[in-house]
């Protein structure tokens, strides 16, 4: 950088040292700036960050002292940090800068944060005057102020030099280099600060949560996941979560769930997992994938446990058998008149019909949905009557069929027609995908749970590549 033998037109001092080598300033600079993204991540207080800066910044420039100052509410410039505690600093605490046109409203600091540009004074002009006697008592004849450019507005360097500083240490090129390199580092501990307090609320949070890498792999979690799985840390930091698997999700759940979070969606459904023990929970889960750059490269699961609410729930259904809302029995009420058959060892057929692709009803607003999924409920409870259909989720069904193959396949025939008939104000079902997937023991299984698998296979044919790599993941 250029040596200035005087900084301004008027009555600019001479700067009378004899040029340093800048080479060797500059690298006590990025020395200064260094020490301080490692004492950010050494977690150290933003205070004694930016007062080290400050610090190494007055060292390696030869200057009295470097400050930052914010505009806080009420316009007033106040130092958030300094190199030393001077004469100047003291006044500048007790008188601040303001951004208001008055007396203490016309020093360089106020200026450069209205022109956006770097302002530099002698201690002599009249700008300074509130605080030319606490400067000269210091021996500074020079100060240069420049506005901080990132995302917090309000932030002002102040580098003020004597007579024994070079003069390019206080130039207009130098303060906007010393600028740049403190608006990053304070960029960057704002950041790092959300970053903290991000991962001190997750890992305080009441719910559980992990964090998982692309391929799965677990690479965070918290205490309350730990309390919820029954694992430590130590147990599940580097693993996938099929060690948690309860076996009672099939293709379908993880071909919705892969294709929503590996488009960049958040996903949300209900799961069943076991923990160490191998005592079942059911879980509200959320999965949101993050990174950077546009690019998915972490996935946050967190848990919301409702085992005591389901259970409530299926306490109730079994109580009262019928859903009221639908006329079909409860999920819970049918499921447990299957395994009361079962544990006899009596034939068992079932089928899960699933309507697909339901945008197309969805798009005609109003009462369209509801109108299609109740008139599908009370065309089953026609076709079955009400004590062998049940409500699983959103536009799926389970049905119990007759056990002799030959009425099963003509009842489902008979079913299947009746529900492709046109629905009231949405007429013909064209691009709607309505199947029903069957399954029968002890063929596919002599358990509920193993019919229900059996059947979701049956209704998705081939998964999808990303949803057989989740099935690996959380298969046991």
């Amino acid at each position: 950088m250029k040596l200035l033998p005087t900084f301004s037109t008027r009555s600019a001092p001479t700067l009378t040292a004899p040029e340093p080598v800048h080479e060797v300033s500059q690298g006590r600079f990025e020395r200064a700036v260094d020490r301080a993204y490692r004492e950010m991540v050494e977690e150290r207080p933003r205070s004694d960050v930016l007062r080290n800066l400050c610090q190494g910044i007055a060292d390696s420039h030869g200057l009295p002292l470097v400050a930052l100052l914010r505009r806080h509410d009420g316009g007033a410039l106040e130092i958030e940090a300094t190199s030393r505690e001077t004469l100047l600093w003291a006044e500048l605490t007790r008188l601040p800068e303001r951004c208001d046109g008055t007396i203490v409203g016309n020093g360089p600091g106020s200026r450069a944060l209205q022109t956006r540009e770097t302002v530099a004074v002698n201690v002599d002009e009249p700008g300074f005057s509130p605080w030319r006697e606490a400067a000269m008592r210091d021996g500074i004849v020079r100060v240069c102020a420049r506005p901080l450019e990132f995302e917090e507005p309000g932030w002002v360097l102040m580098l003020c030099a004597s007579r024994l500083s070079p003069a390019w240490a206080c130039d207009e090129d130098d303060a906007l280099l010393v600028a740049a390199a403190c608006a990053r580092v304070i960029a960057a501990s704002r950041l790092l600060a959300r970053r903290t307090l991000l991962a001190t609320a997750l890992s305080g949070a009441g719910n559980a949560a992990f964090i998982a890498d692309i391929e799965g792999r677990i690479t965070w979690c918290n205490a309350s996941f730990c309390d919820l799985t029954g694992y430590s840390r130590e147990d599940v930091i580097g693993r996938n979560p099929r060690f948690l698997s309860s076996g009672r999700h099939g293709v379908r759940h993880y071909r919705g769930l892969w294709n929503t979070i590996r488009s960049g969606e958040i996903w949300r459904g209900e799961t069943v997992d076991r923990d160490r023990s191998g005592a079942a929970f059911t879980a509200n889960q959320t999965i949101s994938p993050f990174g950077t750059e546009g690019r998915v490269t972490h996935y946050l699961a967190v848990y919301d446990d409702v085992s005591r609410k389901k259970a409530e729930e299926v306490r109730r259904e079994l109580c009262s058998t019928r859903d009221a809302l639908t006329g079909l029995m409860h999920r819970a009420a049918l499921e447990h008149c299957l395994s009361e058959r079962l544990s006899r060892r009596q034939p068992v057929s079932i089928g899960v019909i699933a309507a697909r692709r339901l945008a197309a009803i969805e798009g005609l607003g109003g009462d369209a949905f509801e109108t299609f999924q109740s008139e599908i409920q009370s065309r089953l409870l026609e076709t079955l009557g009400a004590e062998r259909a049940a409500r699983m989720s959103a536009g799926e069904y389970l049905v119990d069929l007759p056990e002799d193959a030959e009425n099963a396949d003509r009842l489902v025939e008979t079913l299947m027609h009746d529900l492709r008939e046109p629905y009231p104000l949405i007429g013909e079902i064209s691009g709607i995908d309505l199947r029903i997937g069957r399954a029968r023991s002890p063929a596919d299984g002599d358990t509920v749970e193993a019919l229900l698998l059996a059947a979701d296979r049956s209704l998705g044919a081939e998964p999808m590549a990303p949803a057989r790599r989740y099935m690996e993941m959380q298969a046991d």
